[in-house]
């Protein structure tokens, strides 16, 4: 008789083909693990490394600026990835400093009393989790950001101010277009103005939009529908490209620690001494009071003038009427010149500073001090309601919002100021489009503050940017605008006016 098994045809029984199954199983799910936590590993080690990297800029930089630390986090040399992203917080009121660095989900933090890399997050941050915007920039009647790398525009589209080819508005961020010169790059800086709007990638700056007077920077005096890259054959030549700021019919930008400007010069607003416009970067001059000192930050206005931080101290040049340059006069100046030093600047170190139409303002040592026309919408947010001029630096009131608060950015607006305090969002002045954020129409002639009952509720704010109609900050990674929206510049896929916060739409 023959044995059952002579019967079998060769192959596995269903408990075999089980048996195996189970085992590769195991098997793919050791190896899973294993490769898991090798990319673990990997990331924990690329977050702190990015961390303690970025904490030897900020303290390099702090021993060389008198112990004061920057405004923005200097990322040159310090992304290990794309994917990196930072968050920075820093009260140079008690020389303190946080730094988280997140890399794909992994989050590390390096502080004044943390100096090794320690897992998590600092107070107040994200860890990058929450949304991918990193920039923020409210212009005219557009509204750009930078999200993942990349730039993105939203509402008036005339003169291809948002950058995509296109001449047709938007409700929603739209994605400048990224073949071309930006192919291949990520964005790191990003500042929009009267129709143009300019970013900074590898350390190299390239604009769009309206060019009638070379604002864009490119020897041309045309406009441009996609981003063109700013002229580095002559003063750019081998410099590294830190910040930029876009005002109207001009740009500036600080390159290897001096600063540049392009377009029209009237009233001297490029600071070289002269009235001729340049459609390519020039010098502004180094001569006079910018001797050896190293801009760190700039600000094109909208009234023919620009100011810049350098060695803690505000200086500024170009139209001097409404006392817009802070010294103290009225006077048009050509060249920089010092901001007054004296009054409630004694003693400060600026950090920031942020310029529009006939004032400007700074960061100093934590506090709000802004220059020129109180106008009738109470610039200066001292509740002031006469339309004066204010020649030298005011400090905006500290009671009230502002008590006890450490402001870290600020920007000067169409006729009003908005600032970072604390974490949280204050404006004041023209609140005809509701952009103050306060729900309400009227006049803010003393700080107040942002409603964040709604979408910002429980949010940081860590930057904030005024333009003509509407103001934008961003908190947590997500980007959040009030006031003018007709032309969909609040990003909300509305044409509405909102004198509260509304989320933008991500891509």
């Amino acid at each position: 008789m023959l044995k059952r098994d002579q019967y079998r045809t060769p192959g596995f029984t269903i408990v075999e083909l089980l048996i195996v199954i189970v085992v590769i199983a195991i098997l793919a799910a050791i190896t899973i693990i294993s490769y898991n936590g090798i990319s673990n590993r990997a990331k924990q080690s690329a977050a702190a490394s990015a961390a303690q990297q970025a904490a030897k800029k900020v303290l390099n930089y702090s021993t060389d600026n008198a112990e004061q630390f920057p405004a923005d986090l200097p990322l040159a040399g310090v992304k290990n990835d794309a994917n990196t992203t930072f968050e920075y917080t820093f009260d140079n009121g008690s020389k303190s400093y946080c730094i988280t660095a997140t890399f794909q989900g992994v989050s590390y933090y390096v502080s004044n009393t943390a100096a090794n890399p320690t897992p998590g997050v600092c107070s107040g941050h994200s860890g990058g989790v929450n949304g991918p915007w990193t920039g923020i920039a409210a212009g005219s009647e557009q509204t750009c950001g930078i999200n993942s790398g990349k730039a993105y525009c939203w509402g008036y589209g005339s003169e291809g101010r948002l950058g995509n080819g296109s001449t047709a508005n938007s409700n929603i961020p739209t994605q400048v277009t990224s073949t071309g010169v930006l192919a291949g790059k990520t964005l790191t800086a990003i500042s929009s103005g009267l129709g143009h709007t300019c970013v900074i990638a590898s350390g190299q700056a390239y604009c769009w939009g309206r060019n009638n007077s070379g604002q864009l920077g490119n020897s041309t005096s045309s406009n441009s529908l996609v981003p063109v890259a700013v002229d580095t054959s002559g003063v750019l030549a081998g410099k590294t490209v830190t910040s930029i700021s876009a005002g109207t019919y001009f740009t500036c930008a600080v390159a290897s620690g001096q600063a540049y400007c392009w377009g029209e010069n009237t009233y001297g607003r490029l600071g070289n001494n002269s009235t001729t416009s340049s459609t390519v970067p020039v010098a502004v001059d180094t001569s006079g009071v910018l001797a050896g000192r190293t801009v760190t930050a700039v600000a094109a206005g909208a009234g023919s003038h620009a100011c810049a931080a350098a060695d803690g101290l505000a200086f500024c040049w170009g139209r001097g009427l409404y006392g817009r340059l802070g010294d103290g006069t009225t006077t048009t100046y050509y060249t920089p010149i010092a901001v007054t030093t004296g009054g409630v600047m004694g003693g400060k170190s600026v950090t920031a500073v942020s310029a529009h139409g006939s004032h400007s303002c700074s960061v100093a040592s934590g506090q709000a001090i802004c220059w020129g026309m109180n106008g009738t919408y109470g610039a200066m947010g001292v509740n002031d309601t006469a339309n004066a001029a204010y020649v030298n630096p005011t400090a905006a009131l500290t009671t009230g919002v502002l008590s006890g608060k450490i402001i870290t950015d600020i920007a000067a607006g169409y006729e009003g100021v908005c600032v970072v305090a604390s974490g949280q969002p204050v404006c004041w002045g023209s609140n005809a489009y509701g952009q103050v954020g306060n729900n309400s129409a009227s006049t803010a002639f003393a700080p107040v503050a942002v409603d964040t009952t709604g979408v910002l509720s429980g949010k940081t704010v860590s930057k904030i940017s005024q333009g003509w109609y509407q103001t934008c900050a961003l908190a947590h990674g997500e980007v959040y605008c009030w006031g003018g929206g007709t032309y969909g510049q609040l990003g909300n896929n509305t044409t509405a006016n909102s004198p509260i916060p509304v989320k933008v739409t991500n891509p």
